[in-house]
């Protein structure tokens, strides 16, 4: 309820850390917030805390996360980012 809380007060990067203590292993929770800063318009604040492993989320949240990249980050080019993201997930995803 805390974070329900700080992202009606749009403190989303307090919500975001407190993401992966309060959702744990619970890939339902995860994604349910993760969908939320995507609603709000603020899914960098919770990109660097999206797990890759332990749990894996669904491949919808990590495709919403490189869509994310490819529209928003313009320091590099579309696959630059992508390659650079990509690295550091399991083979898996």
């Amino acid at each position: 309820r805390y974070i329900e809380h700080l992202v009606g007060e749009g403190e989303f990067a307090k919500a975001a850390r407190l993401c992966p203590k309060v959702c744990g292993q619970d890939t339902k929770r995860w994604e349910d917030w993760i969908f939320v800063f995507a609603q709000k318009h603020e899914l960098q604040a919770i990109i660097p805390f999206v797990p890759t492993e332990t749990p894996t989320l669904g491949h919808l949240v990590y495709e919403m996360v490189l869509a994310h990249f490819l529209a928003h980050d313009r320091q590099v080019s579309p696959c630059e980012t992508f390659a650079s993201r990509c690295g550091c997930w399991t083979v898996v995803l």
